[in-house]
């Protein structure tokens, strides 16, 4: 039995963007469990354009792949993510967090060029801004 599909007119999406503030969006969240064995939320998030600057068309930015790992010494990056998405972080408050949950949100990063394990060029999330915090 043959599989069918309509073919299209594919957009082409960027390889990478030069580093500086970006609108986001997680587009892909799974649960896992890091190397280490910690649990972790790996996000899927793709570049929608530069903070104050024309948006790209609709999935051609290029996509940025983090990980929020659920340990101590990680919790700041955790606490940087959901201040980013506008949720108030308080000091000792134990929180769940469902990786379905954050599909969907839209924030702002930093975005800077790192290298994957080949050597090859990529965008990294450098860090997630909060609306009212200057980078």
């Amino acid at each position: 039995m043959a599989i069918t599909y309509t073919s299209g007119a594919g957009t082409q999406r960027r390889d990478k963007v030069r580093d500086g503030e970006y609108n986001i969006a997680v587009v892909g969240a799974e649960e896992k469990t890091s190397k280490s064995g910690n649990p972790m939320i790996e996000l899927k998030i793709e570049v929608l354009g530069p903070i104050g600057g024309e948006q790209f068309e609709e999935n051609t930015g290029p996509i940025v792949w983090d990980n929020l790992v659920f340990i101590d010494s990680c919790a700041w990056k955790i606490d940087q993510f959901r201040a980013a998405c506008g949720e108030d972080v308080t000091e000792g408050e134990q929180v769940s967090i469902e990786a379905d949950d954050l599909i969907g949100a839209a924030l702002k990063g930093h975005i800077v060029t790192g290298q994957s394990n080949s050597g090859k060029e990529r965008n990294e999330i450098g860090a997630y801004l909060s609306s009212d915090e200057p980078f």
